[in-house]
Formats: structure tokens, sequence, C-alpha cells
């Protein structure tokens, strides 16, 4: 508990700077000081995680909603695209890992996105199950302090303020049952990444029928939402954990930065071909911490093109470890 109120004391503070993105910037900050500080790593309870996710979901569900099919085609081939470039790069780093690493650890801690569920399926792989938890969270972590960085040289130069109706106890109450029934749904049928994907669906069915207006959380609880995934992503780290495997870091940082160079390479035709701007092509080719790139895109109110990409990328991503079990 004193931990905790240490991490909380330093993000108030922290969120409440003039910043883009600012509460992710703060949780991330505020809990990675205190887990390296203290030598251990946070452990956020699962139901919280589940639902600051659930509620990620349900934001980047709304304005995907709201796509014409036309403009939802025009997206799929600058999608394919950025997934073909950040899966070749991978491989052929992952190429260049195998000999130390095995086939296995080396394809799982360099494929962009999934990090829990390359975590999870490492072990069945016979991968090596820290490693590639070490890889895909330091990566994860690396974009998510990035972004805020980001959105504050290229992003908005104002925070656009959507016109959303006062938050009612019913629409509240809609919320926290998709939040709730999500995971455990998309979980019991075998969904990729149960805490996004489930509320995400189930988001897209409820708004065949009602507003958007009644499913957008109220500034108090996206906030909230914006705190436990920085918490996410700074809790995770540790001196003991990184000097374990201190000798792979430099290969492993040069590889997380080459995925982050191409992103921003490739983020200028993207531009192009969709006519968006720089800022929110590089939220929709950034190599992973998909939470974070989806808060800041709706905290910033950022054109439906980053959701769509980075789902597009994040599904051909999956399917490569996926087909590997099946074949094996």
């Amino acid at each position: 508990m004193k931990r905790w109120a240490q991490v909380i004391a330093l993000t108030l503070p922290l969120g409440l700077l003039p910043l883009p993105a600012s509460w992710i910037f703060a949780g991330i900050l505020a809990s990675g000081i205190v887990a390296l500080c203290t030598g251990t790593t946070l452990i956020i309870p699962r139901w919280c995680t589940h639902a600051a996710v659930g509620v990620i979901a349900v934001i980047a569900a709304i304005p995907f909603s709201l796509i014409p099919l036309q403009q939802l085609q025009t997206y799929l081939l600058p999608g394919l695209f950025v997934a073909v470039v950040s899966i070749g790069i991978s491989l052929v780093c992952a190429r260049a890992l195998r000999s130390s690493l095995g086939a296995p650890t080396a394809l799982l801690s360099t494929l962009p996105g999934g990090a829990s569920v390359f975590s999870a399926l490492a072990a069945d792989m016979g991968a090596h199950p820290s490693y590639v938890a070490l890889t895909q969270y330091l990566r994860v972590l690396l974009i998510s302090l990035s972004l805020p960085l980001i959105t504050l040289l290229i992003g908005p130069s104002t925070q656009s303020v959507a016109d959303v109706a006062p938050a009612t106890f019913s629409g509240l109450g809609l919320l926290v049952v998709i939040v709730a029934l999500g995971q455990p749904l998309a979980r019991l049928l075998r969904i990729p990444s149960p805490s996004f994907f489930g509320p995400f669906l189930i988001t897209l069915a409820a708004l065949m029928r009602i507003d958007a207006a009644q499913l957008s959380p109220p500034p108090l609880v996206l906030g909230a939402a914006l705190v436990v995934i920085g918490w996410m992503c700074g809790g995770g780290l540790s001196l003991p954990t990184l000097k374990l495997f201190a000798h792979q870091l430099p290969p492993t940082l040069g590889i997380i930065a080459l995925l982050m160079g191409s992103a921003a390479l490739i983020a200028w035709p993207i531009a192009e071909i969709t006519n968006t701007s720089y800022f929110e092509a590089y939220l929709a080719t950034s190599p992973g911490a998909l939470e974070s790139v989806l808060a800041i895109a709706a905290e910033t109110h950022a054109d439906p093109i980053v959701v769509t990409i980075q789902l597009i990328r994040l599904m051909a991503v999956l399917a490569i470890p996926l087909f590997m079990k099946r074949r094996d």
C-alpha cells in the first residue's frame, strides 16, 4: 500500500501538467520511478487493467463504427502495406538473432504488437518466456514514453473538445456492462487480446442501435483509464530484470529503434495516400503499444485511420505465431 500511495502522489501533480496525453505520461513516469527505486515491479490488479483497456476499446470503437465502408476500403491497402513492412523487418531481425536465442524466442521477441499474447504463447512454442516478455515490454515502454513527446512536438496545437452529451446513468451502466462482459466473452470465443477486442466488438454491435454519445465515458473515467494504462507500461520495470538480460539489451534496443524509425519513415507516404496529418499517420504505423496509441488517438480526436491500420497490422502479426503453433 505504501508503494501505491507513492505512485498516486507522484501521478496526480504530473497528470495536471498542461501537456498532451499528460495522464498517460504521469502514469508511466510515476510508476517507473517507484518500480526502479524499490527494485520490484508494481502489480496492478487484473480487473483494473481489464477495465482500463476496455474503456480505451470503447473509445476506439466509437469513431471506427462511424467510418463509411468506402473509407474503410481505402485504408485496407495502406494497412496491409504497414503490416508487410513491419513484419518483414521483424523477420529479418529474428533471423539475425536466431543463432544466439533460438528461432521461437527470436521471432516472438521481435514481432511488433501483441505483447501480452506473445508472452503467453512463449512457453507453448518453446521460447524463453522471460526474455520475450522483457523485449516486448521494453518496446511498449519506449514507444509509450515517446508518444507524449511526439504528441507535444507534432500533434494538434490544441486538443479539440468533442461535442459529447453529458454522461447519463444509463450510459454509464451500459459502459460498465460492456467492459465487464467483453473480456470473458472474447476469451470464451478464443479471440486474441480479449481485454481489448471483447469490448471493442460489443461496442460496434451496440452502436447499431444506440447513439455514440451514450457510450462516451466522462472525463474522470477516461482519465482514470489513461492513468492505469500508464501504470501498466511503467510499473513493470525493475533493475533485477534488466540486469538479468543486460547482455542482450544492445541488440534488443537496436531492433526497437529500427522498428520505430521505419514507422516514422512509412508514415510519410501513408499520410500522403490517405490525406491525413503526419501525426495521425505516425500513430497508425507505431509498432505496438496499442493501448497507449489508441488512448492518445482518443484524447487528441485523431482520424479513425489510427484504429483501422493498427488493427489490420495487429491481426496480421498475431496470425504468424498462431499459424506456427497450429503447424507444430
